[in-house]
């Protein structure tokens, strides 16, 4: 990388812990986890650029508004302690309005609440005490062709 390299922002998968420290070390970089999907225009968290702890993927961006639902079949509650965990929404400007001649899915992923446009996505968060989001599971089986 000819030693010009200081940061790395990642974002797909879940990253763990050890992946997350082995890369920062082998390339001498800050690495910068984030969260986010098509339908949301892509980032819709990201860790801030001197977060030392690893493991979540920041709190929501800019105009990014983002919150949990209970999935009872899973056993994820907002409730839950020590942390709130559920279904990730997420919400805002950035949300798509729905899926081109999709209005099945438009309506069971895509919604309305109080003129803010909203979207269901699948995955399974955990926020932590600092306000940061952690991928914990899927909820959604997605097959791409």
């Amino acid at each position: 990388m000819g030693g010009q390299l200081k940061r790395m922002i990642v974002g797909a998968a879940p990253l763990s812990t050890k992946t997350h420290e082995a890369i920062s070390a082998i390339f001498n970089v800050t690495l910068q986890v984030g969260y986010g999907l098509t339908e949301t225009c892509a980032s819709a968290t990201c860790m801030d650029q001197d977060e030392k702890k690893t493991g979540h993927t920041g709190g929501p961006n800019l105009s990014v508004l983002l919150k949990l639902e209970d999935w009872m079949e899973g056993g994820y509650l907002v409730s839950d302690k020590p942390n709130p965990r559920g279904e990730i929404i997420v919400g805002g400007p950035s949300v798509a309005k729905g899926y081109y001649k999709q209005s099945k899915e438009v309506n069971s992923d895509f919604f309305e609440e109080h003129g803010q446009r909203w979207f269901r996505t699948g995955d399974i968060g955990e926020i932590n005490s600092e306000g940061c989001l952690k991928i914990i599971d899927r909820k959604k089986g997605l097959v791409k062709l």
